[in-house]
């Protein structure tokens, strides 16, 4: 599990229930939802339930792409899924997913599931990723043109959340334009144009 630290006083922002390895059989599957419930009920010992529910707790990151993901069918990713929510179910706290790319042909199966089993089980929001190609404004015209629809016609009425709307896919690529002023340009263009398209 992963926590994203957010500010100075070391509170999290989202936590990530990415692992190495997929529990599969129930005795597993039992074990991965005492995990997920015992670090919430951690976090909130250690920094109160009012802190921690203002966290988005996030299934797996990126869940159809094969490099990162373990799952080897859609019933495996839905039996997960099932597991981490029952560990929150209780504690009222934020969960959604499935902060992937949603997009076909290779990126759409997991998220289709995780998009079906919203639809039983109330999630708080879903996420995805959308990024640029060194610019922005195609994230903002394939979130309105492809992204969003798919989302909506399962999970119509909740928060959908673009949590790495990147400038540029590849973080790690060196680019000149990451260390001068048009990287923060590129991130308020981006804001910007989020904020006149939804709001």
């Amino acid at each position: 599990m992963l926590c994203l630290l957010a500010n100075a006083k070391n509170y999290c922002a989202f936590v990530s229930f990415t692992t190495l390895y997929v529990p599969t059989d129930p005795q597993e599957l039992q074990l991965w939802k005492a995990s997920v419930s015992h670090i919430a009920n951690h976090f909130i010992a250690k920094y109160g339930l009012h802190e921690v529910q203002q966290w988005n707790f996030e299934t797996w990151n990126e869940p159809d792409h094969h490099h990162f993901s373990p799952f080897v069918s859609n019933q495996s990713y839905w039996n997960y899924l099932t597991a981490s929510y029952e560990g929150l179910e209780n504690l009222d706290l934020k969960i959604g997913g499935p902060g992937g790319t949603c997009m076909p042909p290779h990126f759409i199966h997991l998220c289709q599931t995780f998009l079906r089993f919203s639809q039983s089980h109330p999630m708080s929001y879903v996420s995805f990723h959308r990024k640029g190609q060194g610019e922005v404004d195609s994230i903002v015209q394939d979130e309105y043109q492809s992204t969003l629809p798919l989302i909506r016609s399962f999970f119509p009425n909740g928060s959908i959340i673009n949590d790495e709307g990147d400038p540029l896919k590849s973080w790690w690529k060196p680019q000149l334009w990451r260390a001068t002023a048009a990287y923060p340009a590129l991130v308020a263009r981006f804001v910007l144009s989020m904020t006149l398209c939804y709001f």
